[in-house]
């Protein structure tokens, strides 16, 4: 008999000094236990019961943990929103999926501009201090959710999991601004994987875990908070992944005695390009593996990695829809190395267009059955029905079997994977074509060392229109998620389409790569002009160089350079332009713009 989340409880009972999860602090078993019981009171002072669906959006991991796990104990569907969510895609998300209550950082709803006539909020204020506590009677407005939950009395979750097809989770992580995809996952989906995974990663309660994912990713969430408490596993969340952190990753593994390590494989790129004396990293008797997810991982990372420190990876191979990993290599394989390893509780086959199965060593569609496979998209049953036949999951990859190990050779669906994140180049170009300058515009992935891949995006200007590079992510930036904004954007005088009238995507990638060489003459030509004015050498002179980052870049150098360039480009910059020139890109965009 497999177990349930209710086991899990249960088991923490008996641990409750034993670490949980691990923060900037400590947080035992039993504290999450209180905060569990507390929260299950909380939910029916507020009328949430089974059933119910809500909405998380904060970037307190504690607190979202603590709401995500008391929701699955009661039976109450929950959601978590990216942190970085724009107001749009926030607005189009809640009409689509209808939360009885919203938890949101009260900072955050400010931002949104959203007001409580419109939406079921509860605000999570930024801190909660012993004064607060002293004064709650007092305070006229003790309704947020700390003032609620220190009030309520403690009480056992409900544990109420009616059907095992009942909806527990949905995940919004496609889809485009206006239409979002929530993947939908019951109950069964959930618990029958997590099975699998402490199958697979050889669990046992002394395991320590580090996984910095953000929990509104599936792999944070899942194979983070919820794994570690279902096999009462200790879980280190001790900072947010910064290129900046990596010394500090490199020491933390060791000095807390990580067991299993779960990173993209753009941490794990980042790891093996920049930490030093890599051999020492994993080597001490409690490390167990390195866990690749959210990404593909190729076979040279994979053999880079395991040679330079010394160690062994999964590699794991699943998407939202199939909870988190479906197939996965063996640790202990290295023959393995740039394939995605065999199915695991679950079947896989591949076909070709038609449809039928592909025998031997050809390649085709990846299409995936088993319990763990989602019930659906939340409230879209067309999208729904593309990908899901008879309970075989189309999974919009390409692949190939030999020896019945599968690797990935290429993308039927049109998504770019960018450091673990999905995204889907439709919701890019929906926004670049909101903006007042463009005509139209359209977005691809292009190939990227560090992070997979990263969206490029071409835009043509509607007549008697300008904008520049830079103000365009500007606009971008406003409207969506860090990770989505373009690298580049390209400004064009069309964009190459076919009879049907669809863009060409692989004459758009050449007329780009053309265009970028003309752009990279004309930056080496700045490049030169910059390197000579301010004494520098020519490497010092970089798109992002600004008057802070170079020292004799000051009012009379900036006067120097500017009488430099226009004698060097015979034209005449207006004094507007002057003003407005602090980078060296600065310079590019202004120069492009005059011609």
């Amino acid at each position: 008999m497999k177990q349930t989340l209710s086991d899990s409880y249960d088991r923490a009972l008996l641990n409750k000094r034993k670490s949980f999860l691990v923060l900037d602090k400590n947080i035992t078993y039993a504290y999450t236990i209180k905060r569990i019981q507390k929260l299950s009171r909380l939910f029916q002072e507020l009328g949430i019961k089974s059933g119910d669906a809500i909405s998380v959006l904060s970037d307190n991991d504690e607190e979202v943990s603590f709401i995500f796990l008391a929701s699955l104990l009661n039976g109450i569907t929950f959601s978590v929103l990216d942190h970085d969510i724009k107001e749009e895609r926030f607005k189009a998300i809640v009409k689509s999926y209808r939360p009885v209550k919203i938890f949101i950082d009260a900072e955050k709803a400010k931002a949104l501009h959203l007001s409580l006539s419109e939406y079921p909020m509860l605000y999570i204020e930024k801190k909660f201090t012993k004064i607060f506590t002293l004064f709650a009677k007092k305070d006229k407005d003790n309704s947020g959710y700390f003032g609620l939950l220190h009030k309520a009395k403690p009480v056992s979750p409900t544990f109420d999991v009616a059907s095992k097809h009942k909806t527990a989770l949905v995940l919004f992580t496609s889809g485009t601004t206006s239409r979002p995809k929530g993947v939908e996952l019951s109950f069964s989906n959930i618990f029958s994987h997590l099975d699998t995974l402490q199958k697979v990663y050889k669990y046992s309660q002394e395991m320590q875990i580090l996984n910095l994912m953000p929990l509104s990713h599936a792999d944070g969430l899942l194979q983070g908070t919820l794994l570690s408490f279902y096999t009462n596993t200790t879980l280190h969340r001790p900072f947010k992944f910064k290129i900046q952190n990596m010394d500090i990753l490199a020491n933390l593994l060791k000095k807390r005695k990580i067991t299993h390590f779960f990173a993209p494989p753009m941490v794990l790129s980042l790891m093996n390009k920049y930490i030093k004396n890599k051999e020492s990293i994993f080597a001490y008797r409690e490390f167990h593996t390195v866990v690749s997810v959210a990404a593909q991982l190729e076979g040279t990372l994979y053999l880079d990695f395991v040679n330079n420190f010394k160690t062994n990876i999964i590699n794991v191979y699943g998407l939202t829809e199939t909870v988190a990993g479906s197939l996965f290599t063996r640790y202990d394989d290295f023959l393995q190395a740039g394939t995605i390893g065999v199915p695991v509780d679950c079947s896989a086959k591949i076909i070709d267009l038609q449809g039928k199965e592909v025998c031997g060593d050809g390649s085709g569609e990846l299409l995936l059955k088993g319990e763990h496979i989602m019930n659906g998209y939340f409230n879209d049953p067309l999208a729904t029905s593309l990908v899901l036949n008879e309970g075989w999951f189309s999974t919009g990859d390409i692949a190939s079997r030999k020896d019945e190990v599968y690797s990935i050779v290429g993308r039927k669906k049109n998504v770019v994977i960018y450091g673990g994140y999905t995204i889907y180049p439709e919701e890019i170009t929906e926004v670049l074509n909101s903006h007042e300058a463009v005509l139209e515009s359209a977005a691809f992935g292009e190939e990227n060392e560090i992070w997979g891949e990263s969206i490029i995006s071409a835009v043509v200007l509607a007549e008697g229109k300008r904008s520049s590079e830079n103000e365009l992510k500007l606009y971008c930036q406003s409207r969506l998620e860090a990770y989505k904004i373009p690298r580049t954007i390209v400004i064009l005088e069309s964009l190459p389409r076919g009879q049907s009238g669809k863009v060409r995507m692989k004459e758009l990638q050449q007329s780009i790569a053309s265009k970028n060489n003309e752009d990279s003459t004309l930056f080496m030509k700045i490049q030169e002009v910059a390197s000579e004015c301010f004494m520098v050498s020519l490497d010092e002179v970089q798109r992002e160089s600004s008057s802070q980052s170079i020292e004799s870049w000051d009012s009379i150098g900036h006067l120097d350079f500017i009488t430099s360039l226009e004698n060097a480009f015979a034209l005449k910059f207006k004094t507007v332009e002057i003003l407005r020139i602090d980078t060296i890109q600065d310079v590019i965009d202004i120069l492009e713009s005059k011609t």
